[in-house]
């Protein structure tokens, strides 16, 4: 059960509007001029209209209170028409009745997601088992290739660039062909005249670069289904049971990402292509790097029989 906190005043919840109408006492046309609220003791959300109990409204509406008055009776009213029963009393009390039902609903939220099948916890552990293949992979290619060319990809990653450049050297006919259509023919031609950038190709499967999976994991959301998996959700005050339920929304989302994320390395590392452009890009490395970056790339297609 719940336990009641002192800006909370508890109430139930009910779910049908026949349930409403078999209160003891429930009657739909009370006057608050002659009878005042004594105190709300239930909330109504219905997807169908129900008419307000006020005698001078029954406008229909789909939530509100249901108030015990001063003579024992019950009705159903909202925001509005509540006031005219006590203002003071009633809008103290609906603030009151909002709050509990709002941490309610949120802690049960939570202990739903908590017992999920499967839990949490095993989720986890695969996302965690994922994530290690993946920073063992990203390790080795590190020592295999170098830093700075995975670095270079990480940063492609990061921001969304695929395609890989190379340049190639150009004939004298192409060079002739170009500077006439430059409007240039005539004019001796710079050595870096002699190069034209064209594209190699595209890296596949390298949006996983980008992902810092171990700071996802054991940042993000390991803590949080740990502080699920521990806190007295009855017991909690909304803000924090709200910050808990985001920072849950966020571990689900890293869990249900992890598997697409495991998946594009695992293709990243079986595509020959994508080792053939690592070493075009190797080029933009400096000497030392660039043949570290080469040699450890064949070696990599070596080992694959690619």
């Amino acid at each position: 059960m719940s336990k009641i906190l002192p800006d909370e005043l508890e109430v139930g919840i009910i779910e049908k509007a026949e349930d409403l109408e078999r209160l003891p006492g429930y009657t739909k046309d009370i006057d608050p001029k002659v009878v005042k609220i004594d105190v709300i003791t239930h909330y109504y959300k219905f997807s169908n209209t129900i008419r307000c109990g006020k005698g001078s409204c029954h406008r229909a509406h789909n939530f509100g209170f249901v108030v015990r008055l001063e003579d024992g009776r019950m009705t159903n009213v909202g925001n509005v028409c509540g006031k005219d029963f006590g203002a003071e009393k009633f809008l103290a009390q609906s603030r009151m009745a909002t709050k509990y039902i709002e941490r309610r609903q949120v802690a049960t939220s939570l202990k739903a997601r908590r017992d999920a099948t499967p839990s949490l916890e095993i989720r986890l552990a695969a996302a965690k088992a994922q994530a290690k293949e993946i920073t063992d992979f990203i390790r080795m290619l590190e020592q295999e290739v170098g830093v700075k060319l995975v670095n270079l990809i990480k940063t492609m990653a990061k921001r969304s660039e695929y395609d890989v450049y190379d340049y190639r050297e150009l004939t004298k006919k192409q060079i002739e062909v170009r500077d006439f259509m430059r409007g240039t023919s005539g004019n001796a031609p710079k050595e870096t005249d002699t190069q034209e950038r064209y594209k190699a190709g595209s890296l596949e499967f390298i949006s996983f670069f980008a992902e810092d999976v171990r700071g996802m994991i054991f940042e993000k959301a390991t803590p949080a289904i740990r502080s699920l998996k521990s806190s007295l959700l009855d017991e909690m005050p909304t803000p924090a049971l709200k910050k808990l339920s985001r920072s849950i929304t966020e571990a689900e989302a890293i869990l249900n990402k992890m598997p697409d994320i495991a998946s594009q390395a695992k293709a990243f590392a079986g595509r020959r292509n994508n080792f053939i452009l690592a070493k075009v890009l190797a080029k933009n490395l400096d000497d030392q790097n660039a043949r570290i970056a080469s040699a450890g790339i064949a070696r990599y297609m070596q080992k694959m029989k690619w």
